[in-house]
């Protein structure tokens, strides 16, 4: 990728070696199968219902058609308010390549649910399209909210870092995922951030809003 550095490329190179790995490991039945079977028993004689009805509202956090466009607009008031177009462009190539990414990888693989049902078109289990959203919006979303003024955006910011966590655990907890589907959300999620963070900045510096610019300008005077 043109314009990245070399810690960014050795960051999304170990990312999609690792997703690669457990691919592997779920096409061909590997040790990381039965530690998946092992986990998920565990998690089954664990749940709570209250908790777990807590866990499903949080699963709707990386529910792609409710996430990815409340992701753009508010990429898109950023950059308005900013008068610059790299949050919305960032925003915009993340979305596509969580979409190409997840769908593609799910047809490839095929992985029946937990419940043992058989993928129909495109909805695999593996990647996990939950934590892959969740890890790619609210990743991105932290990176914008991070560079506006004032006090309360690195707070947002970090609040914002947490909710991948807390929606693979939830997809673990409510038995929606295999855990290697969960993992493998995150090393993809990853390195869709990077690489739309990167790809972004190919557009040019001086890519502006004017509309927003002369607000700004009006304001100040």
């Amino acid at each position: 990728m043109l314009g990245a550095t070399r810690r960014e490329l050795l960051s999304v190179a170990a990312l999609l070696t690792g997703l690669a790995l457990i691919g592997w490991q779920v096409i061909t039945g590997g040790a990381l199968v039965h530690l998946d079977i092992t986990v998920r028993h565990y998690l089954l004689a664990a749940q709570v219902t209250p908790v777990r009805w807590l866990g499903l509202a949080i699963t709707y956090l990386g529910f792609a058609p409710l996430a990815v466009p409340i992701f753009v607009a508010v990429a898109a008031t950023i950059s308005w308010a900013r008068g610059s177009s790299e949050p919305l462009v960032t925003a915009v190539l993340g979305a596509l390549g969580l979409v190409l990414t997840v769908l593609t990888l799910k047809a490839v693989v095929a992985r029946p649910a937990t419940d043992g049902r058989p993928p129909s078109v495109l909805s695999g289990a593996w990647p996990s399209g939950h934590t892959t959203t969740a890890t790619v919006v609210y990743l991105l979303l932290a990176a914008m909210v991070r560079d506006e003024p004032g006090p309360a955006p690195p707070y947002a910011a970090a609040v914002l870092r947490c909710v991948p966590v807390f929606v693979g655990l939830s997809l673990l907890y409510c038995d929606y995922h295999w855990l290697s589907d969960v993992i493998a959300g995150y090393l993809l999620g990853g390195a869709i951030v990077i690489s739309a963070q990167v790809l972004a900045r190919r557009f040019p510096p001086d890519s502006r809003l004017p509309l927003a610019r002369r607000t700004a300008s009006q304001n100040r005077a």
